[in-house]
């Protein structure tokens, strides 16, 4: 969903706000935040990583320059 010119992902509940762009599951769960090049975790984003990092996830950050590291992640 894009409101004022920034995309966001519509997530309700504790988690909701910072949650990732991104949940894959086929033989693994995964969870990506997708951002621009430079552009940085917000707070909120920094504690959904952490929570979900302490819980035994698998998390990446993932920009457009990291493509070919997207791509090995999902093969």
């Amino acid at each position: 969903m894009k409101a004022n010119g920034h995309w966001m992902t519509p997530v309700s509940g504790p988690l909701g706000v910072g949650f990732p762009d991104l949940v894959l599951a086929r033989e693994r769960v995964i969870f990506a935040e997708l951002k621009a090049e430079g552009a940085s975790l917000r707070p909120s984003q920094r504690a959904v990583r952490e929570s979900l990092l302490r819980a035994g996830a698998e998390y990446y950050v993932w920009r457009p320059s990291d493509l070919s590291a997207v791509l090995d992640v999902l093969r």
